[in-house]
């Protein structure tokens, strides 16, 4: 069973041309469709474009980086495999990703989030004393004993920083 092209799908169709030195820009084929640029329009020529791809098998590539860019379609079948190669690259890279963050241990990274927030809102907290501390003429025995309790706990907390996540 033949599968029907959508009429927007033959223009662009017809609007590509063979090869790499035949660039079609974007904003040539949505003037063939006679719609302006928008991001909303651009979204749909890619989708047509995907759909020519997929459904039909048409190889249409698409150079993205410097200064000629536009779609064409693949003329012979080095130039489409020069074109997927890097395709494929990408993929095993995200598939790599995915694996990796898929065995991810999420809570020993939220446990040590956790006590790294701890750490730092301990230093904010002996900072600011120490702020309180420089406005004063005087300190008193109190304020004294509370700075030198609260420098003591931020060097437990980064022993123990240390100890649990080594570098």
């Amino acid at each position: 069973m033949k599968k029907k092209m959508i009429a927007n799908a033959s223009i662009i169709l017809d609007s590509l041309k063979l090869g790499a030195e035949n660039l079609t820009t974007t904003k040539h084929l949505l003037s063939v469709l006679g719609l302006p640029y928008s991001s909303n329009n651009v979204r749909r020529l890619r989708e047509i474009i995907q759909s020519l791809r997929l459904r039909h098998k048409v190889p249409i590539l698409a150079i993205r980086n410097g200064h000629n860019r536009g779609y064409f379609i693949a003329e012979t079948t080095e130039e489409l495999s020069d074109f997927l190669a890097p395709l494929k690259a990408q993929m095993n890279q995200e598939r790599r990703l995915i694996n990796t963050l898929s065995g991810a241990n999420v809570e020993r990274w939220r446990k040590k989030t956790m006590k790294s927030k701890s750490f730092m809102e301990e230093v904010e907290e002996y900072c600011e004393l120490l702020l309180e501390c420089s406005k004063q003429d005087e300190l008193s025995d109190e304020l004294a004993k509370e700075l030198i309790d609260r420098k003591n706990r931020i060097a437990k907390l980064y022993k123990n920083e240390q100890k649990n996540n080594p570098l």
